[in-house]
């Protein structure tokens, strides 16, 4: 639709004083207002309108005002998660953690196998083509040895059998008894998606032969990170 400006007709033969002349041009400024430039949003389909501005250094750069609105239209509905850009409410989900003395007090025994699962859902906004990475503080109780430790991803998805997605070993030899953080990457040749439920499991086989260590391996903290939308 035209913007709303008020054009003042003229007729043939008209005088153009300064005062026309100057009335006239007083129009077009009045006319660049917020209140009277064109919307560019005659229709629900237009007014849904959204243009992807790119990232640092595949910049799509617009070529109007009205196409500046629909990349900022584009990121209000990115950041927002929801189906339109000016939807108002969106569901949000955030892990609950079962906490007890025990649990808090995470250890992997010298002697027989210990196994502790860590349990997270796939978060709202993560960027599929990204890893999800799992960052474990730990630490030895009593600096000697090697201590056989293991890892491995599975994925929880409803109608469908426990899927083991990746593997690893993570036999920590520190003998400073300081703090180590180790980082346990799910590949991205997993494929997930909004529902399912990711198992961590990290294990020690204190029988082993291997295992000199004589003292527990403490976790001192954990936390997930991973690439998605900024706003979450």
């Amino acid at each position: 639709m035209p913007g709303l400006i008020t054009i003042t007709q003229r007729n043939d033969g008209d005088n153009v004083t300064a005062a026309i002349y100057n009335a006239d041009r007083q129009e077009i400024v009045n006319g660049m207002e917020p209140v009277t430039i064109d919307d560019g949003a005659a229709t629900v389909s237009a007014f849904q309108q959204t243009i992807d501005p790119g990232e640092v250094g595949s910049e799509n750069l617009p070529n109007s005002l009205l196409q500046w609105m629909q990349m900022v239209q584009f990121t209000l509905k990115e950041m927002k998660g929801t189906a339109q850009w000016y939807s108002s409410l969106a569901t949000r989900t955030m892990n609950v953690p079962v906490v007890s003395q025990g649990t808090v007090n995470v250890v992997w025994t010298a002697s027989g196998q210990t196994l502790w699962v860590y349990t997270w859902r796939v978060p709202d906004g993560w960027d599929a083509t990204s890893s999800l990475t799992f960052n474990l503080f730990r630490r030895f109780s009593t600096a000697s040895g090697t201590a056989k430790m293991y890892w491995f991803y599975s994925r929880v998805r409803d109608g469908q059998a426990l899927s083991t997605t990746g593997n690893g070993v993570i036999d920590i030899t520190h003998v400073d008894g300081l703090v180590h953080l180790t980082q346990l990457v799910m590949p991205t040749s997993v494929t997930l998606a909004a529902g399912d439920i990711v198992r961590l499991s990290v294990g020690r086989d204190g029988d082993d032969v291997g295992d000199t260590n004589t003292g527990s391996i403490v976790s001192d903290g954990h936390w997930l990170t991973y690439s998605g939308i900024a706003s979450r």
